[in-house]
């Protein structure tokens, strides 16, 4: 309690001087830093997936953020496990819940302080603060970020692929992807005010920070989450887990000298720090210790059961067999993604199938349930490895261990095996194609044949179990949808004439059941399934069940039953961390870090 008191009390007196101190910044000192600690809301947690998700007001007298009910407290809040924002004001003691934001997500403040933009049920929407009406603006089926730029247009990113511009005149590109970028994520405003920061995701892991500006795109340098320019002079970027305030030129353009403000700040599972600043207030906390469970669902979505403990789970695979899971965990310790195998109705303890510091993911299964395929960047750009499911453990594949060999260096991940023929992901000028090979002997590959290779990017192909289908992503229509198409592709590598476009408002993860009959996938957090119809077409997708925080599923070929990646609701309170005037902390390092001179006589 004293916390909030404590908080509200000096907050107070922050928010009220702010504007004095801006004005008299010239000639006197900047107020000294405080450092406090933010409670949840009773009965709730901080964020949805991610401990902090907030913005801060453009005024900086009040903050929104995320928060998750954990507990019902009164007949008006939501059941337990809804998201939505909540408002508080530096100088209350208590937030309020905003109502119509059910499953809000990085929330964003327009410069005028009466709109706030959200991502929800996979769209893009807008709150208008004065009345309380909510309106979607746009398709976001997997959102990574938002910034308003002071024109009054708004930067998102709506899925994988460049920032996008809402303005009056309509929706456009605000950045071109570079040769070898993936992604660009977290637009963050800038100086000027056409100016923004961005990241861009690599294709060999690295993320860069860019500044964009009438003159073209600068990088400034890399960095492990999101980066912030909240006020001309400071770049605010992660290195590892400690938030770094770095010391530049007006425009931002040249480095200075850098400092650490804050230490074991998170960074989530999509690369955004666990921070916000404005020019006065930094909001952090720590790496999230919400686990997750690999809990069993029936085809109605209602939960069977569960297998082993819980842990940082990613992405889960069931064996052909149905005995195992292969599944990428994160290492808790090492800070690295590793592929392990899980008995699922087995007392035995789960086995690690590689071991290198480098990111190893997207383990696919052999038909003989011997080997498995994954995608390591040990090497330093993606390729896809394969190795036998029984080894206790594996060596680290960087090392060259004869027991795992390099299967495709030129693919950036294999999405699914039947029989001797493999489907990887390919990168090609357009972006990613999915490919049939065949698997001859050993690790030689042969026959590739193009299984969709359109101007789009196509990911995640998944074989029905009878083997006439191929169901994928594209991002044809602006945004991840799905498709499905028969085995044998059209002409020229083109697709098949069988061609079906199974989503029409968003999907992902593609999953068929063991009949062949039934195919499912996510919008946002709902599983949806489309049914065959005739034998040859799917009907519309209609939804099961709200998997809250869902991460990643796959079905079981023995039973009608799938296993999810869900959260573990926890009993723990979050706090996040407050640094009022955070840059008289900054400039108090940069002044200790400054060579002493010798006297002179």
């Amino acid at each position: 309690m004293w916390r909030a008191a404590a908080l509200a009390a000096v907050a107070a007196a922050v928010a009220l001087a702010i504007p004095a101190v801006q004005h008299l910044r010239e000639t006197r000192p900047a107020p000294p830093a405080a450092r406090l600690s933010l409670a949840a809301p009773p009965g709730t947690d901080f964020g949805a997936d991610d401990v902090l998700d907030a913005a801060i007001s453009p005024d900086q007298r009040e903050i929104v953020f995320v928060a998750t009910q954990r507990r019902r407290t009164a007949p008006e809040e939501p059941p337990d496990g809804v998201s939505r924002l909540w408002r508080r004001p530096l100088d209350a003691e208590k937030a309020a819940p905003i109502p119509g934001t059910e499953g809000a997500r990085l929330p964003a403040w327009k410069q005028t302080g009466k709109v706030l933009s959200f991502f929800a049920e996979g769209r893009l929407k807008l709150l208008n603060l004065t009345n309380g009406a909510v309106t979607a603006v746009a398709d976001a089926p997997e959102p990574r970020g938002a910034a308003w730029l002071r024109d009054g247009s708004l930067l998102f990113v709506p899925a994988s692929g460049p920032v996008r511009r809402l303005s009056p005149d309509g929706v456009r590109d605000a950045t071109t992807l570079a040769t070898g970028d993936v992604a660009h994520v977290f637009p963050g405003t800038a100086l000027n005010g056409d100016d923004f920061l961005y990241v861009a995701v690599r294709d060999d892991g690295r993320r860069v920070v860019r500044l964009h500006s009438d003159m073209g795109d600068t990088d400034l340098r890399t960095t492990a989450a999101h980066a912030a320019l909240p006020v001309p002079g400071w770049l605010l970027i992660m290195q590892g887990d400690t938030l770094v305030a770095e010391s530049r030129q007006e425009d931002g353009a040249r480095a200075r000298r850098s400092v650490p403000v804050a230490l074991d700040v998170g960074t989530t599972p999509r690369g955004r720090g666990l921070f916000v600043a404005s020019a006065d207030l930094l909001l952090h906390a720590r790496p999230s210790e919400r686990l997750y469970r690999l809990t069993w669902l029936d085809l109605q979505g209602s939960q069977v059961g569960t297998t082993a403990d819980v842990g940082d789970y990613r992405q889960v695979r069931v064996s052909p067999d149905g005995r195992h899971l292969a599944v990428t965990a994160n290492d808790a310790l090492l800070g690295s993604l590793d592929v392990l195998k899980i008995a699922i109705d087995e007392a035995s303890p789960s086995l690690r199938l590689t071991e290198s510091i480098a990111a190893d993911t997207d383990p696919v299964w052999s038909p003989d349930n011997r080997r498995l395929l994954f995608r390591s960047l040990s090497g330093g750009t993606p390729a896809v490895f394969i190795t036998s499911s029984d080894i206790v453990p594996l060596a680290d594949v960087a090392n060259g261990d004869a027991r795992t060999s390099t299967l495709a260096p030129e693919a950036e991940g294999a999405t699914d095996w039947r029989g001797e023929d493999l489907l990887l992901q390919r990168r090609s000028k357009a972006g990613f194609d999915l490919v049939r090979v065949r698997l001859a002997s050993g690790t030689e590959i042969r026959d590739a044949v193009p299984v969709a290779n359109s101007a789009f990017n196509e990911t995640d192909g998944r074989w029905s179990p009878d083997g006439r289908w191929i169901a994928y992503v594209s991002d044809e229509p602006g945004r991840p949808d799905i498709y499905v198409v028969g085995r044998s592709p059209g002409p020229a590598g083109g697709p098949g004439s069988d061609r079906q476009r199974v989503s029409f408002g968003g999907g992902t993860h593609p999953r068929w059941t063991r009949d062949s009959r039934t195919l499912l996938f996510l919008r946002g957090s709902t599983l949806m399934r489309a049914d065959v119809a005739g034998g040859t077409r799917l009907g519309s997708p209609r939804p099961v069940v709200d998997v809250r925080g869902i991460r990643d599923f796959d079905v079981s070929r023995q039973s009608d039953r799938l296993v999810a990646i869900v959260p573990v609701q926890s009993e723990a309170v979050d706090t996040v961390s407050v640094i009022l005037n955070w840059r008289s902390a900054a400039e108090a390092l940069l002044r200790q870090s400054q060579p002493k001179t010798a006297p002179k006589f």
